[in-house]
């Protein structure tokens, strides 16, 4: 089934994306199925969402993770490191006007009003204070997931696990290679990761958005092409998903692990 430009713009307005909006963007173009002008998905993706936000108003952010490059010794060039994030997030990454954070591993690029408080100045942290996304609560972001449904998008899940303080993942330091103003030196920068010797299994968020249901985090969403597109505020579903692991601190597990090395 085609879709095209008119029927994106009628899709985002349906679920609720207005003037002046902060927008997190994540998913897959791919599961829309064929837009009219398949040469330029990306660009119609931006065009419409900038018509409607007003990026003078609002901004349109992204993740630009390069996760490859973790645990190498491949410098990290915050203007020619690709994202590994998918067509759209490389095509905000290529803007001239987008802003990006400086993180090898989990970077985030914006675009709009917002952008330099976004991505400049960050912590060196992938999440937590003052990182790219504890900045994007602070200014209300909403989340907008694209041919995939939002369980297997809510990168801000792993946002709340630090907030809560779960015990299956540390604060790891790591000390790579930066490329800034043409040379290259060595930085500092921290990753929340799970334990290696953890036996983790995870579930999908299956569990922990049958809880959102319960506890009625609103999801919009609306039929595009052969999929859909989604859109929830992300300061609900953060706070929603820390009193489900206050409750359940191991909730984002399939099941608690029975080897636990930081148990004493």
């Amino acid at each position: 089934m085609n879709y095209n430009f008119e029927q994106l713009l009628d899709a985002f307005k349906k679920i609720g994306v207005k003037k002046g909006d902060n927008i997190l963007v994540k998913g897959d173009l791919r599961y829309l199925g064929q837009f009219t002008d398949n040469q330029k998905i990306a660009q119609s993706h931006f065009e419409a969402l900038s018509k409607i936000i007003d990026l003078k108003k609002g901004t349109i952010i992204v993740s630009t993770a390069s996760e490859s490059l973790c645990n190498t010794n491949i410098p990290f060039d915050i203007n020619n490191t690709k994202s590994e994030r998918g067509a759209f997030s490389e095509f905000i990454r290529k803007q001239k006007k987008s802003i990006r954070s400086m993180h090898p591993f989990n970077s985030h690029c914006s675009i709009g009003k917002f952008s330099k408080y976004i991505c400049l100045n960050n912590s060196k942290n992938s999440f937590g204070a003052e990182s790219p996304k504890d900045r994007m609560l602070k200014i209300n972001t909403k989340y907008l997931s694209v041919g995939l449904p939002p369980r297997l998008t809510c990168s801000f899940i792993h946002h709340a696990e630090m907030l809560m303080g779960v015990p299956y993942r540390y604060t790891k330091e790591f000390y790579h290679p930066i490329k800034r103003d043409e040379k290259i030196r060595k930085e500092l920068f921290y990753m929340f990761v799970c334990y290696k010797n953890v036996d983790i299994k995870r579930n999908l968020n299956i569990k922990l958005f049958n809880y959102l249901k319960k506890k009625k985090l609103k999801i919009n969403s609306s039929k595009l092409g052969e999929g859909k597109i989604y859109l929830y505020d992300c300061n609900d579903f953060v706070n929603k998903s820390k009193l489900y692991l206050k409750d359940n601190i191991y909730g984002w597990l399939d099941k608690s692990p029975n080897k636990r090395p930081y148990a004493k």
